[in-house]
């Protein structure tokens, strides 16, 4: 490889490593600014030192000489301030952030193929030599000075390669590997479509387990009409007849039935064992493709950190451009978010905390006035929630200022809320803005914009809260990986939608009684609080079903925020955990939908935008048309069935799906519980799980069994215990039907409970 080719190689790495090193030089130069502790400032001095001195060396081997000198001479500053040579003033401060900023320019210069020996950081150097010595100009000039627009956001990489920790030996550290965000993609995107065919391959148990249930019914009868034309041959045969045989049956129709049940037996045999096989092996598969698939995922996480880098920075340089003073913390920065989730917030947190330093936070004479301390806070906190991650923004400023806000909404001829929270987050509408001044920074109504579409295209939804004079508090709770998703299905018009998961509130099922008319509209008492109901495809905007309503309705009641509303779906299908795939450029913004997935079935189910739906009640035509629907839907006699499982949300799914099937529903948390119910109410069908606390399944089964009034009872058992073992203890306990959890869909429940009923 020849020289020029060698140096291109590493150029790519090293912008790489300058990207890091600018990093930690405005991380540990905040920290120095902020007056740390002696025992800090020793360790902080240690890293920028060899943060200088690695510069320094990298760019030599690039051959990169502005970037070695000024690597040399940060050494130089950063030895003489912790010597005691150098004063860190506000004037070194700067020189120092400005040298940061040029730095990071000059990679972006390096990476377009740009000469960057005339650019801003070579005007630097005078600066940057007289401050080895002390003697630097407290203004900077204005042929040395430079920084970068602040509308250009937070600062981009430059590279979209991201580091993959290699597992070592515990003697040794991790080793790194780049390896680019393309590959991670296309691994993500493989490990996918195992998914989905592993969720297929599920299916095909079942196919087989119906062969094996029919070979088994059919050498039943087999046997059964072999026996029934024995009786008639002898009845035809008297013994004179064998005896002129010598003894022997020669009838060629009994060789022919005894041959056929044998080959019907060694078939049975045959399918039973390979039934086996394929439980074990795709049990072996699934462990390997889901520890595979939970490492690929891995890789493509990074700290919440990353979304953070520049902020600080950020704050500092508006508080000090305005005349304020603001302190930034952040917490929960080592959990970890895939990286395009990260890489979708990042302008999102970026313009938050510049609205704080420029809305919220005011000037210190303003402060004191009205008895705040001079410096404002502003707080960054991530922290895990059901699945997800809440991100919160919090500041101690002057709060949103509602009444311009108000004017602003009105001047746009928009209709007001006149509930405070919901006209805020109107706020974050394009183009309205409450700054009387155009700045830099504000004026432009773009801002909170930013933050609204930049959440919802993560999945995310936001919510506003705040105190006039005291501060506000501004929440984003946005998903831990947008590759796989929990999500709760549903069967609207003949088509399968996916809700979120985590924006699911409660699921109810519910008459003409429960319904309430407020305004002319359909609401739900929700936890003493009414909760507007709309039947789904009306809001889909599809064609209305003419059937009417058959009992109760199953409704899935979501929350987006802090507004909840309910909708009315056909049926209730099962809870699972789904790979999204991209919709395409085309489709991006498709309303109501936020992407799609293949379900183990072979089927596309569109996942639902819980924001958009929420969205697209406001101002809804008023309609009560499911209350009367359901008010017109006839009375009869159901089938009575107790579900017993102890995760609650698995009884409420099972118990939501049978009930939307015509049936009458109990639940039970346990086995003993069920016990307890049946020896008081009794019932007509038993679906229960097996492992459960004080009375397990099998335990369950065995005592229905042997109870002379209950012993006639249906038992189906959903179970994850899937081996042959365990399926034929259940059989063997007494159960009817035993049902795996991986292959388990509401089709395959409700045939099995229509067979035995």
């Amino acid at each position: 490889m020849d020289k020029d080719a060698l140096i291109r190689r590493l150029m790519k790495t090293f912008l790489i490593e300058l990207d890091e090193h600018v990093q930690a030089l405005e991380r540990d130069l905040l920290t120095l600014e902020r007056n740390a502790t002696a025992e800090v400032r020793a360790e902080v001095f240690g890293n920028l030192f060899r943060t200088g001195h690695s510069l320094k060396g990298a760019a030599r081997s690039v051959n990169v000489d502005v970037l070695e000198s000024v690597g040399h001479l940060l050494e130089s500053i950063f030895a003489a301030a912790q010597g005691g040579v150098v004063s860190l003033d506000a004037s070194l401060f700067d020189i120092l952030f400005t040298t940061a900023d040029a730095i990071r320019d000059t990679g972006r210069r390096l990476e377009a193929g740009e000469d960057v020996s005339g650019g801003p950081l070579a005007m630097l150097l005078p600066r940057l030599k007289d401050a080895c010595v002390g003697t630097a100009p407290v203004a900077p000039s204005s042929e040395a000075s430079f920084k970068l627009p602040i509308e250009e956001g937070v600062f981009p990489r430059t590279s979209t390669e991201v580091s993959v920790a290699r597992e070592s030996s515990s003697s040794q550290r991790d080793a790194f590997v780049r390896v680019s965000s393309a590959r991670l993609d296309r691994l993500i995107a493989y490990s996918g479509e195992l998914r989905v065919a592993r969720g297929r391959a599920a299916f095909r148990d079942a196919d087989l387990d119906r062969l094996l249930n029919l070979s088994k019914q059919w050498q039943a009868d087999w046997s059964a009409a072999e026996q029934s034309l024995r009786r008639l041959y002898r009845s035809r045969h008297d013994e004179e007849v064998l005896s002129a045989k010598g003894g022997q049956d020669s009838n060629p129709a009994k060789r022919i039935f005894e041959l056929g049940q044998e080959n019907l037996r060694r078939l049975t045999q045959q399918l039973g064992q390979l039934a086996g096989g394929l439980i074990a092996d795709r049990k072996v598969l699934n462990q390997v493709a889901t520890a595979l698939e939970d490492e690929v995922i891995k890789a493509r996480m990074v700290p919440f950190s990353d979304a953070c880098e520049g902020l600080d920075r950020t704050a500092r340089d508006l508080a000090r451009e305005s005349g304020k003073e603001v302190s930034l913390t952040i917490e929960g920065g080592d959990i970890e978010i895939d990286r395009s989730v990260v890489a979708g917030i990042k302008d999102a947190l970026l313009h938050l905390v510049r609205n704080a330093v420029d809305h919220g936070i005011e000037l210190p004479a303003g402060r004191l006035a009205v008895g705040k301390a001079t410096c404002g806070r502003i707080a960054l906190t991530a922290a895990l929630r059901q699945g997800r991650v809440e991100i919160v923004i919090a500041d101690d400023g002057r709060g949103f200022d509602v009444d311009a806000i108000r004017a602003q909404v009105r001047k746009r001829g928009m209709e007001v809320p006149e509930d405070e929270r919901a006209l805020v987050r109107m706020a974050f509408a394009p183009a309205l803005s409450t700054s009387a001044n155009l700045t830099e920074v504000s004026g432009r109504g773009i801002g909170l914009d930013v933050v609204k579409t930049a959440v919802e295209a993560q999945r995310g939804s936001y919510d506003v809260t705040f105190e006039v004079g005291r501060g506000s508090r501004i929440v984003l709770s946005v998903p831990l990986t947008l590759t796989k998703l929990p999500v709760l299905l549903a069967q609207v018009g003949g088509q399968t939608y996916a809700f979120d998961s985590a924006a699911v509130y409660a699921l109810r099922r519910i008459g003409a009684d429960d319904l309430r008319g407020v305004e002319g509209r359909d609401v739900l008492m929700i936890d003493g609080s009414p909760v507007p109901v709309f039947r789904l495809l009306d809001v889909l905007g599809q064609e209305r079903d003419t059937r009417g309503v058959s009992g109760k309705t199953p409704v899935v009641v979501v929350q987006e925020g802090a507004a909840r509303v309910a909708f009315a779906v056909d049926e209730l299908l099962t809870e699972q955990e789904v790979v999204v795939k991209d919709i395409g450029p085309r489709s991006q913004r498709i309303k109501n939908v936020s992407g799609a997935t293949i379900l183990p079935t072979g089927r596309v189910a569109l996942i639902l935008n819980v924001a958009d739906l929420v969205q697209g009640t406001v101002g809804y035509a008023v309609s009560r048309a499911l209350s009367e629907a359901l008010a017109e839907s006839p009375s009869e006699a159901k089938t009575r069935i107790l579900v017993v499982d102890d995760s609650v949300t698995t009884r409420t799914l099972v118990k939501s799906i049978l009930e939307s099937s015509g049936y009458e529903v109990f639940d039970a948390a346990d086995g003993m519980e069920a016990w307890q119910f049946l020896q008081d109410k009794g019932a007509d069908v038993v679906v229960s799980d097996v492992e459960m606390p004080r009375m397990d399944g099998f335990a369950l089964t065995e005592a229905i069994r042997n109870s002379k009034r209950l012993q006639k009872i249906p038992v189906i058992l959903v179970t994850a215990l899937e081996t042959e073992p365990d399926r034929m203890r259940g059989l063997d306990a007494g159960a009817n039907a035993y049902l795996p959890k991986s292959g388990f869909d509401q089709t395959s429940l409700i045939q099995a409970i229509e067979q035995l009923v």
